[in-house]
């Protein structure tokens, strides 16, 4: 009974938001223009990463070795 209820209010609601989204987008004053920022550049440094690992598997034999990152 639940179902047959929320499912269509829930719809409807959606369905409602979406077109006033869509006309508050149309209606929205033409004179506002978004503000650029531009911010200042940033460097980041860190440690190189370490080299792999071989990894010994008692399944596998000599020749084959496992590499783990």
């Amino acid at each position: 009974m639940f179902d047959r209820l929320f499912m269509p209010a829930l719809t409807f609601t959606l369905l409602v938001a979406g077109v006033a989204a869509f006309a508050g987008d149309f209606v929205r004053d033409p004179g506002l223009q978004a503000q650029v920022v531009q911010l200042e550049r940033v460097v980041v440094s860190a440690p190189r990463e370490l080299p792999a690992t071989p990894v010994a598997r008692a399944d596998a034999d000599a020749a084959a070795t496992v590499i783990v990152r």
